[in-house]
């Protein structure tokens, strides 16, 4: 029996023997291991940076959207029978109107009532009838049919998420100013001819004035920290763009660099954080405005008109308010008889009794900034950041001005505000305004939920699934999509470890089966003094073990210094990259390269021997079946 002193000094001179061939196997060995080493270290780093950066906004949230199909679509509006309802909607109005008049005693025509059907005719395909949706009539048959067949809510969505583990349901609705507008009062003051460029409503920079109000557990993520919300303005979290217009920053250019993009955000941020930017506006719906249009152009003729003895002035005049009051046209004159003025009262009351609107309301909005959140840029993705953005970035209902639901209820006038913001239209194109929302707390479950329960939509976007009655889509974040991208770079990076090690057992398997084919004679010689086959082998897993060594001592050294080195190069501009691309509100968060898994690296050193030890044992079990005699006399 070989002492293990022995072997080790006999293991230890086979290293010193054919020492070129020994480096080569040892160096492409180190390559080979020190790139699997460098790999899993930049892994695991990159997915702890991930997961931390994750945190910030929706980003590690799993929330689906639940949206429906309207309560009404073409091949309804299309049918006979509703066409046929519309029409008798028409006759019944003009019954009701004619009726209306005589009892307040104005005058009504009925050939001037908007038809509800009206007739197409197209080449060849003969003539169409069709809903005239700017008639009363047609809305109301509208109304009709919606009441009937109302659009699926939460409590449909609750049902069907169900059996999918849900942690939450939310809401958000799109606020709709039924005719009117709000605007910007620049300077506290209300400018009442502004020009296309200075018509700025509140939500920038193209999406109208339409604003979302959603749950709070949307909005906490991007709300500011320690921000005290006034009790009489409204709270808003705004996109980056809407912050900087407020703040009167002019916008970066589309090829400005990271770090001004991020000095910006981080600019942003700072300005806001006091919680004390405000913007004041003024709502007025279209009658308010339309008084205060006719007293502009009144003043405009009268003054025009001052010279002429022959110009005889308007009966009743109205004139512009204070510019910081959002108040009403006031009137400067009416000369009306009473019974014009008896005719006009009648007239209104006629109006409004068949939907229209005829009272003057406006009122000043003051809006408080409490949140921000990321842009959506409405150009396309051009760039590879660009594109990455879109990946793992989050945002609030891409990227709109958000009223959180909760702060607005606790508003004083909350009421009010609602009265404004959520109108009940009298058009049923409108109606269709509330996005529901499904959370749950892995991706599992919210990728089988959106595959099993969405709609597949038809030629014209309607839902075409029986039973299907949502169409489902991971909504503010793509967390789901991340989530799937990481297992595949987990899959990918195991591939490569089955690979590394097959090429290594194959290298191990030429350079040790060559050392033993070239130490036969050597192997004849101890076997003559009373070597036994034991022995041998012994000595050979020794040389084995002292050749892995080495190549564990050098991967080990080369791989954790590649991973050092890169993050050292890159890890700053990813740091920065990453708070762009996750809107990281957080300014401590740094991505990490580096980090060691001690764990992971004791597996790697593992697979290095094993795999020397696997390379071994072919050429070895063939070497000490020969026959000593003939391998001494083929020497």
């Amino acid at each position: 029996m070989i002492r293990l002193s022995d072997a080790i000094i006999l293991a230890g001179t086979k290293l010193r023997i054919h020492r070129v061939r020994t480096a080569i196997t040892i160096a492409l060995s180190s390559i080979l291991f020190a790139g699997l080493i460098a790999a899993m270290i930049l892994a695991q780093g990159i997915t702890k940076s991930i997961t931390a950066f994750s945190g910030e906004g929706l980003n590690s949230r799993y929330i689906v959207s639940a949206q429906t199909d309207p309560p009404f679509v073409g091949n309804v509006l299309a049918g006979k029978d509703f066409i046929a309802l519309a029409e008798q909607k028409g006759k019944d109005l003009i019954a009701a109107k004619q009726a209306e008049a005589k009892k307040l005693g104005i005058d009504y025509n009925a050939g001037n009532e908007p038809s509800a059907t009206f007739t197409q005719t197209a080449p060849g395909q003969g003539s169409t009838k069709h809903v005239n949706l700017r008639s009363y009539a047609a809305t109301q048959a509208l109304q009709d049919y919606v009441k009937q067949h109302p659009s699926p809510g939460i409590s449909e969505l609750k049902q069907a998420a169900a059996v999918y583990h849900p942690i939450g349901y939310y809401s958000s609705k799109m606020s709709v100013l039924n005719g009117g507008s709000i605007l910007m009062m620049l300077d506290g003051n209300e400018n009442f001819t502004p020009t296309d460029n200075q018509r700025v409503d509140l939500n920038f920079p193209n999406n109208g004035n339409s604003l979302v109000i959603d749950d709070s557990q949307l909005t906490q993520p991007f709300m500011l920290q320690n921000v005290t919300v006034k009790k009489d303005d409204i709270p808003l979290v705004v996109s980056y763009s809407t912050a900087e217009t407020l703040l009167g920053l002019p916008s970066l250019s589309s090829n400005a660099s990271a770090n001004d993009r991020y000095d910006r955000i981080q600019q942003l941020y700072k300005q806001v954080a006091s919680g004390n930017i405000t913007t004041t506006t003024c709502y007025r719906n279209s009658i308010s405005q339309q008084q205060i249009d006719l007293a502009i152009v009144q003043t405009a003729d009268i003054t025009k008109n001052a010279s002429n003895k022959d110009y005889q002035k308007p009966n009743l005049i109205y004139g512009l308010p204070a510019a910081n009051s959002c108040g009403q046209a006031v009137i400067i004159s009416d000369t009306r008889t009473i019974t014009e003025k008896k005719t006009q009262a009648a007239q209104d009351q006629f109006d409004a009794d068949f939907g229209q609107v005829v009272a003057p309301i406006q009122q000043k909005l003051i809006f408080q900034i409490v949140g921000l959140s990321p842009s959506v840029s409405a150009n396309d993705n051009t760039t590879f950041g660009d594109l990455l953005s879109g990946i793992v970035g989050s945002s609030l209902t891409n990227g709109a001005d958000v009223i959180p639901a909760d702060l607005l209820d606790q508003m004083s006038n909350a009421a009010s505000i609602k009265s404004i913001l959520l109108s009940d239209l009298a058009d049923p194109l409108y109606i269709s305004t509330s996005n529901y929302y499904v959370e749950f707390s892995d991706a599992t479950d919210a990728r089988a939920f959106i595959a099993d329960k969405s709609c597949t939509t038809s030629a014209d976007g309607v839902c075409a699934s029986p039973g299907r009655l949502f169409q489902l889509m991971a909504s503010g974040n793509n967390s789901i999509a991340l989530q799937d991208l990481q297992q595949k770079i987990t899959n990918i990076l195991g591939i490569a470890t089955i690979a590394v090690v097959v090429l290594a057992v194959i290298i191990m398997t030429i350079m040790v089966g060559r050392t033993i084919a070239d130490g036969r004679r050597e192997t004849a010689v101890f076997r003559s003094l009373g070597a036994n086959r034991g022995d041998i082998a012994f000595v050979y897993t020794i040389y084995t073990l002292c050749l892995t060594l080495y190549i564990v001592v050098i991967s080990l050294f080369v791989g954790i210094g590649l991973a050092y080195g890169a993050n050292v190069y890159y890890g700053k501009n990813a740091t920065l990259q990453s708070k762009l691309l996750f809107d990281a509100v957080n300014t401590n968060l740094v991505f990490n390269f580096f980090d060691i898994n001690v764990s992971l690296i004791g597996i790697v050193a593992a697979i290095i021997i094993g795999t020397g030890l696997l390379g071994t044992v072919v050429p070895l079990l063939r070497n000490v079946r020969r026959n000593p005699i003939k391998d001494m006399r083929q020497e």
